[in-house]
């Protein structure tokens, strides 16, 4: 049997009528590998974060669209952190998997589906 692990995480679901900047489209993404694979992005993710001093965890959206704590940070800087974070997931995971829809055709769609399904 073969072990694999799935980490993915949604971004643009802040508007769900897609009209906020950021909630245009809806994404869900992420990557897939096994134990020993995450073992190794855990340790080099960690060792990133404490480079960059972030705390917490590292949202790129949220270093993408220079909000706190990125929004002190120099556009150079704030490249380069999310090349390092983007470099350490791909070289370790196995593959990367993801999906998007135009939040405001989604929003369409759930209010016809809810009321013909009402």
């Amino acid at each position: 049997m073969l072990g694999l692990t799935v980490y993915a995480d949604e971004s643009g679901t802040h508007d769900e009528h897609g009209v906020r900047p950021g909630s245009e489209v809806s994404v869900v993404a992420g990557y897939i590998a096994d134990k020993k694979s995450w073992e190794i992005l855990t340790r080099r993710w960690n060792t990133a974060r404490r480079k960059f001093g972030i705390e917490g965890a590292f949202h790129t959206a949220d270093c993408f669209w220079a909000n706190p704590p990125y929004d002190k940070w120099t556009d150079a800087k704030r490249r380069r952190c999310m090349e390092n974070f983007i470099k350490i997931a791909r070289d370790n995971t196995w593959f990367a998997i993801g999906g998007m829809i135009a939040t405001k055709d989604y929003d369409q769609i759930l209010a016809q589906r809810s009321k013909t399904n009402g």
